[in-house]
């Protein structure tokens, strides 16, 4: 870390004015209104990861709807999720099948069974 004080404080309040210049983690979303300490554990600056993951390992493996963990999804969480707003918003319009008519009301679960994604079936069965 620098001994360059004014690369992160200000003179007219050392504190609260914290200017973070981390152009490999910029603080965005929620990220802004968490503390320092949260992050920088100790007081440590440097080496502090910045993969999503390396904080939010616990959400992904506790989450069951769908279970993360068990349908092998990635983890990286900005693939579906923002800073602003942990819920995913998956766009499946963007996909090798996307949502039309009556599968726009249809829950993941009855096609994406026990929480698998990857390998679902995008071909359609008619019954005769």
């Amino acid at each position: 870390m620098s001994t360059n004080c004014t690369q992160c404080h200000t003179t007219s309040n050392w504190d609260a004015s914290l200017i973070i210049k981390l152009p490999a983690f910029p603080l965005t979303g929620q990220h802004v209104q968490t503390a320092c300490q949260q992050c920088h554990i100790g007081g440590v600056f440097e080496g502090t990861p910045s993969q999503c993951i390396d904080c939010h390992l616990a959400d992904y493996n506790g989450t069951s709807d769908p279970d993360h963990e068990a349908a092998q999804m990635s983890t990286a969480c900005l693939e579906c999720h923002t800073t602003s707003n942990w819920d995913a918003s998956f766009d499946h319009q963007a996909t090798a099948f996307p949502l039309t008519g009556q599968h726009l009301q249809t829950a993941c679960q009855q096609c994406h069974i026990g929480g698998v994604f990857e390998g679902t079936r995008t071909s359609v069965l008619i019954a005769t």
